[in-house]
């Protein structure tokens, strides 16, 4: 093992990161080579910088003249230029504060500065590369965004251990929850991923349901287990009902318990509007970790970056930091919030006359609804509405995801009678 993880590992001894990192993420370090190295030169090398490989002119990264025309506006080192691995200084700090805003419970809890990842995937990807070894159990509920199962089993081989999302009332399973990890208690530790506004449900919990999860996860950090509790948080903000809670479960479990590793993972995908910038963060808390605690993780997480995807794109970090201090954002931003927001009331408006066969999943959040289709098969509805000219998409053969978001408000009820019809002649066929 690399002097410097040995170094790092020592640190981290005793808490609750260095109780819970993969075989991996204790050998993870970041390298004193050309990247550190060229750092200290950024700083120190006043007459000539000759470490990086960029091709510079007259002191400044080459910008060519037709890559500029398709970027007014931003000089060479906003766009062109490598940005640090874990993301532009400014930017992280300014995330940090995005998040602080939107999760007042947060406070002034000490935290890790947001690093920067190619996309909440790359996030997500990076804490399963840290934390994550071979028959690992990780929780998580049955309606789930698929990828989890690449990143997670394929290719760490760990054990997704799911539960009913909803319980015999149609609220979030806390009880499945807790029997979930309780049933998988002698594994020493749990990976719990939760992602709210869910994916494919369209659902988030309320107040009160929070409280109950939040619960479970104190109980169970009391009587000696080590968790690491994962907060995917694509849709954050994106709630339509007024009981909806409406902070990350990250506020919470920030400072819950000393056995719990809160790490969030957001970015820019959704929360922002930037899908194809492949911008995200990861944010990691927990109760009793110092300054340099944080510190040695981050250089653990940046090691396992540059091992990937070496650093992000420094244009799209660009773009993000100037919209977040843009005045003119947060409210661009409600507009777009209260369109979705309008098709959300229309699927709920039209939901509430249907009385087909198909059962509407909860849904209060996000960009989609599901419907569980009971004895019929959702890959056979989706086949069907495809040659109709309509993309859904099926899940377990059993339910159908649709996304409201992506259909322009008044198409909405065109989309849903489509839907309607062809489940209306599917179990016609059966019927014969």
């Amino acid at each position: 093992m690399n002097q410097l993880a040995r170094e790092l590992n020592a640190l981290l001894e005793g808490t609750i990161i260095g109780r819970v990192l993969s075989e991996y993420g204790l050998r993870s370090y970041f390298p004193k080579g050309i990247v550190a190295q060229a750092s200290e030169a950024g700083v120190k090398a006043t007459r000539f910088n000759a470490t990086v490989g960029m091709a510079y002119a007259g002191g400044k990264p080459i910008l060519t003249d037709t890559a500029a025309k398709q970027i007014p506006g931003f000089s060479a080192k906003e766009s062109v230029a490598y940005s640090p691995t874990a993301g532009i200084v400014d930017l992280r700090t300014q995330w940090e504060s995005e998040i602080r805003r939107k999760n007042p419970s947060l406070s002034d809890t000490p935290m890790l500065k947001p690093v920067l990842t190619s996309g909440l995937t790359n996030g997500i990807f990076q804490l399963g590369e840290l934390f994550v070894d071979p028959d690992d159990r990780i929780i998580m509920p049955d309606l789930f965004w698929g990828n989890y199962r690449l990143m997670l089993e394929t290719r760490r081989a760990a054990r997704i251990v799911t539960f009913p999302f909803f319980d015999e009332s149609n609220a979030f399973n806390t009880e499945g929850f807790r029997a979930a990890c309780e049933k998988n208690r002698s594994a020493g530790k749990l990976m719990v991923l939760l992602n709210f506004p869910n994916n494919p449900a369209g659902y988030a919990p309320t107040q009160k349901e929070t409280d109950s999860l939040v619960n479970v996860l104190y109980d169970l950090a009391e009587a000696g287990m080590d968790m690491i509790v994962v907060t995917d948080d694509a849709y954050f903000g994106l709630y339509y009902q007024t009981d909806v809670y409406r902070e990350s479960l990250f506020a919470r479990c920030a400072n819950l318990h000393e056995r719990v590793l809160a790490c969030k993972i957001d970015g820019a995908t959704k929360e922002e509007y930037l899908w194809g910038l492949r911008l995200g963060f990861i944010t990691i808390a927990a109760q009793g970790l110092t300054a340099a605690h944080y510190d040695a993780f981050e250089k653990k997480l940046t090691g396992s970056i540059r091992a990937s995807v070496s650093n992000g794109n420094t244009l799209g970090q660009n773009i993000l930091l100037r919209m977040l201090i843009d005045p003119e954002w947060q409210e661009e931003k409600r507009r777009i919030y209260d369109d979705m927001h309008a098709r959300f009331d229309t699927v709920q408006s039209i939901l509430a006359k249907y009385t087909g066969p198909l059962q509407a999943l909860p849904c209060n959040a996000g960009y989609f609804m599901s419907f569980d289709c009971g004895d019929l098969d959702a890959e056979q509805i989706r086949i069907a509405l495809l040659e109709r000219g309509i993309g859904t998409i099926s899940i377990q053969n059993r339910y159908l995801r649709v996304a409201f978001a992506s259909v322009d408000n008044h198409d909405l009820p065109t989309l849903y009678g489509e839907i309607f019809d062809v489940v209306e002649a599917i179990s016609q066929e059966q019927t014969h």
